[in-house]
C-alpha cells in the first residue's frame, strides 16, 4: 500500500505487485496522486495503465517547469510533464486548470495517456 494515502483504500480494489513489490493500484478516479511518488514508480504505474486501459486521463502539477519531473521520495512533491523524460509517455497534454490552495494558484495539466501499442 502507498504509506501516504491509507485514505483512498478500497476493500473492493485489490493492490497489486510492480517488480515484486505490493502497490496500490487505487480508483481509476483518483487525481494528483502520481506527483507524490518516486520517478521509479510513476513509470511502473504509467506501464500498468497504459496496458489495462485504451486510453487514461492523468492529472498533475506541471509547474514550476524547473522542478518538473525531479525524482523524489514517497509522499514528497514536485509537478509532473508525462510527456517529457524520463517518462515520455504515449500521449499529450490536452488541458490545463486552475485549482487554488489558499491564496496560491496552481498550475495543473490533464494529460491523455494511451494505450501501449
Amino acid at each position: 500500500m502507498v504509506p501516504f494515502a491509507p485514505e483512498y483504500r478500497n476493500n473492493r480494489i485489490p493492490a497489486t505487485y510492480i517488480n515484486g513489490r505490493s502497490t496500490w493500484r487505487g480508483p481509476p478516479d483518483r487525481k494528483e496522486m502520481l506527483q507524490h511518488l518516486p520517478n521509479k514508480t510513476v513509470t511502473e504505474y504509467i506501464a500498468v495503465i497504459a496496458h489495462r486501459y485504451r486510453f487514461a486521463l492523468l492529472t498533475d502539477a506541471i509547474e514550476p517547469v524547473e522542478r518538473a519531473n525531479t525524482d523524489s521520495d514517497f509522499g514528497d512533491w514536485r509537478p509532473l510533464r508525462l510527456d517529457r523524460p524520463p517518462f515520455s509517455a504515449r500521449g499529450a497534454m490536452i488541458f490545463n486548470y486552475f485549482p487554488q490552495n489558499d491564496s496560491h494558484f496552481w498550475k495543473n495539466g490533464v494529460f491523455l495517456l494511451l494505450e501501449a501499442t
